[in-house]
């Protein structure tokens, strides 16, 4: 079996790529392109390659983009960023930009949410050096936003605990104490209990570092 890292990953990559693209009876979805460059979340080495695969995403965008769900445009966006980072962090930074302004149009607060919450967990996983955070605060801005967001779902929905599970799990891998007291506001013992064990199984899943 092939692991993201593995340096063939990008072979099924193209392969799958090639595949979408030949069907000419298949309307590919977003979804489906966003899963296929999930292994640009992992270091890769031959950046030409990937500069040109992402090219090449990019281009089969414009044909889904208008009929496609907002969080999954927001996962294919934060993908394709993750791939341009390593080798071009100017081209990542202005597709991160732009991928937060798109979703600040959104009117729907749970859907706004939900992006905000892709946004900011591959963020974590993006920026593990502070370097966009330190240029932009990218992950502080979203943060605030999730919170003002959190206020207005919190008022207007009784189930608390389908409607934050997303972020809490984002939340919990980026600032435990922000995760703890959003679970702690959370309308019922049962749903609270349920947010703390979120919370608990995104701590026990993290790389350990003495």
């Amino acid at each position: 079996s092939i692991k993201r890292g593995d340096p063939k990953v990008l072979d099924l990559v193209e392969l799958g790529l090639d595949t979408i693209i030949r069907e000419t009876e298949y309307t590919p979805r977003v979804k489906d392109l966003a899963d296929l460059c999930s292994p640009f979340l992992e270091p890769i080495v031959d950046h030409d390659r990937l500069r040109h695969l992402v090219a090449r995403f990019d281009s089969q965008l414009g044909l889904v983009a208008k009929t496609a769900q907002s969080k999954d445009l927001t996962a294919l966006g934060m993908r394709l960023a993750s791939g341009e980072y390593q080798y071009d962090m100017k081209l990542a930074r202005d597709r991160i930009e732009q991928a937060y302004f798109d979703i600040s149009d959104i009117r729907t607060p749970e859907v706004q949410m939900e992006c905000f919450a892709i946004m900011l967990g591959a963020l974590f996983r993006l920026d593990k050096d502070y370097i966009l955070e330190k240029a932009d605060g990218f992950r502080a801005l979203l943060r605030s936003d999730l919170n003002k967001l959190l206020e207005v779902v919190l008022k207007d929905t009784a189930d608390h605990i389908s409607t934050v599970s997303p972020v809490l799990k984002v939340l919990a891998a980026d600032d435990c104490d922000a995760a703890l007291d959003l679970a702690g506001r959370l309308n019922v013992l049962s749903g609270r209990d349920e947010a703390y064990q979120i919370i608990a199984n995104v701590l026990v899943a993290q790389p350990y570092s003495a």
